[in-house]
């Protein structure tokens, strides 16, 4: 059995179910690489409010090791002074000795 030819009405309606098809397609794609491009940018978001939080965490750590820096110099420089009142009273000692008969 031969179909008969298609008047140019029909033609072109047939055109255009073919092209809305290929529209339905293309935006069902669209749409699913929307929602993958979503799920990519919330997972990006989830690592740098991570990261965010690492920094955070970080600057506390070297705030708190500058503080320790310099409690430590302070005792350093403490020390420094005590180990030289020591040597000053040592060597004082040592010349007052000195100087007394036996």
């Amino acid at each position: 059995m031969i179909t008969p030819p298609l008047d140019p009405f029909e033609e072109r309606l047939e055109r255009l179910l073919a092209a809305v098809e290929r529209l339905a397609e293309t935006t069902a794609q669209q749409a699913q690489t929307a929602q993958q491009q979503q799920q990519t940018i919330q997972q990006f978001v989830g690592v740098l409010a991570e990261q965010a939080i690492a920094i955070t965490e970080l600057t506390q750590t070297v705030r708190e090791a500058v503080v320790a820096s310099q409690r430590a110099a302070q005792a350093s420089q403490a020390a420094a002074m005590v180990a030289k009142n020591h040597q000053d009273t040592i060597r004082d000692l040592t010349k007052e000795l000195r100087q007394e008969p036996l």
